[in-house]
Formats: structure tokens, sequence, C-alpha cells
């Protein structure tokens, strides 16, 4: 369990640092271009939409580079940072504007929500095994 979890926790590090750069990029790129964004997932104005995605992005950079140094208080960010994430997917399911555009919509939207939970289970596992020392 040990080789399963330190693998998946690793798996966490690189899917969640992919995800703050992308989104660093899209930040990036919607504040340099005029228009609005609109991303129906994330709670946020279309105005500020650009701000959101920086600073997310930043946040979750912070967060992995905490993530490989040794010790559970500075793991802790990344469990909170997927947690955060988990917790937006689900609420935007629950957001009466949000609406699923057919059976393939739904799917995606599962397997997604699926994914940030290994995520997070990634994430968690990699703090877990943060306080154990190698025999």
């Amino acid at each position: 369990m040990s080789i399963l979890g330190r693998l998946l926790g690793y798996i966490s590090l690189l899917a969640n640092l992919a995800m703050a750069l992308v989104l660093l990029g899209m930040g990036l790129i919607g504040s340099l271009s005029a228009s609005k964004m609109r991303i129906d997932v994330i709670p946020a104005s279309e105005e500020s939409m650009a701000q959101v995605l920086i600073y997310s992005g930043i946040g979750a950079l912070i967060a992995v580079v905490f993530a490989l140094r040794p010790g559970r208080l500075s793991r802790t960010l990344l469990v909170l940072w997927s947690l955060l994430v988990t917790g937006i997917l689900i609420c935007a399911f629950f957001r009466p504007n949000y609406r699923f555009e057919g059976e393939e919509h739904l799917r995606l939207g599962v397997w997604v929500f699926l994914g940030s939970l290994a995520l997070l289970l990634g994430s968690f596992l990699h703090w877990k095994l943060a306080g154990k020392k190698k025999a």
C-alpha cells in the first residue's frame, strides 16, 4: 500500500502542477485580451474571472512547491487546495444556473469529479506518508 500511496501522491502532485499552470496560463491570456471570460464551474463574475484564474494558479503553484518539502505541515496546503477544487466541483453541480447538456456532458462531469476525488486522495496520502520514516 505504501508504494501505491506514494505513486498516487506523486501523480496528484503532477496533476495539480499541470492544473496550476493551466489556470495561470488561462488567467494571463484572459487578462491580456480585452474580452470577458466565462467558465460556468468557477463561481466568479465575467469581469473578474481572469484575476480569479491567476490567483488560483498562483495559489496552486505555492501549494505544490510546499508539498515538495518534507513534513506534514508544509504538505497541508496541497490537501486544502485539492479539497477546495473538489468542493467547487460539488457546489457547481448543485448550483441552479448550471445545467448538463445531455448525457455525454453529465458523464464528463462525473469523470472530472471522480478525478478530483482521486487527486484529493493522492494529496491526502502524500500528506500522510510525510511523517513516516524509511526503515
